[in-house]
């Protein structure tokens, strides 16, 4: 008896101490926002709507330092962790910035200002892309990303029942709310698409909100959650 005592206690132990520190997402990491790629539209601004519309090279070659370190700190930028799903996109397209910057210099070494001008055109066009990745294409996409991140990286994994039975509802309201939402006039051609994508993605929050609502094991739940997480994968690819 007392050998089971002592084989009891320590499981209770851990059981409790596993769900004391259940972890949380911090604030930062469900916000789609790179803080140097926000400093670094001052010095595109400059670059683009003061300097090359009045094609002055001269100007473009004094600012040069302040566009490689600005290239340079994006390089070192960590995404949050909603946008993990992101990394090699946005990798790849901050390495075609640093070419475009380094065949800049090269431009500018060269006194060339044919191609100082249509390298800081590509720059700029490049870092536009940059915002394109990590900005929602919705508010309300973005709404339901961050309630769906919590789920799929968070409560699902450490098998939390009590956050998934509390939160499901909450995607639900999120998935009504984006049903709804309107793409901007520059995506307007993808509309249709967009709709489609959303209503299988809604078939699979509504198979999840069901399932989480009654009794159900781990497996099933993650094997649900994560086909939500691949309709709203194929909703994100579109605007890739």
């Amino acid at each position: 008896m007392k050998k089971q005592i002592l084989i009891y206690i320590p499981f209770v132990l851990i059981l409790t101490l596993t769900l004391a520190y259940s972890q949380e997402p911090k604030t930062e990491e469900l916000k789609a926002e790179v803080p140097e790629l926000t400093a670094y539209h001052k010095v595109i601004y400059k670059l683009w709507h003061v300097l090359w519309p009045g094609k002055n090279v001269k100007g473009i070659a004094e600012i040069y330092p302040d566009i490689l370190s600005g290239a340079e700190n994006l390089k070192m930028a960590k995404l949050p962790g909603i946008l993990r799903d992101k990394e090699k996109i946005w990798k790849e397209n901050v390495d075609k910035l640093i070419n475009i910057v380094n065949d800049l210099k090269t431009a500018i070494d060269n006194n060339d200002s044919v191609q100082i001008l249509k390298k800081s055109e590509e720059l700029h066009s490049q870092y536009e892309k940059l915002v394109r990745i990590i900005k929602p294409v919705t508010k309300e996409l973005d709404e339901f990303h961050q309630v769906l991140y919590v789920l799929y990286h968070y409560y699902v994994p450490e098998y939390n029942i009590e956050k998934i039975k509390s939160t499901a509802p909450e995607l639900k309201q999120k998935m009504e709310a984006l049903k709804k939402s309107k793409l901007p006039e520059r995506l307007k051609a993808k509309e249709k698409e967009f709709q489609n994508a959303i209503i299988k993605l809604e078939k699979e929050v509504d198979n999840f909100v069901k399932l989480s609502s009654g009794k159900f094991d781990r497996e099933t739940i993650t094997s649900s959650l994560n086909r939500v997480h691949t309709a709203y994968q194929k909703v994100e690819k579109i605007f890739d």
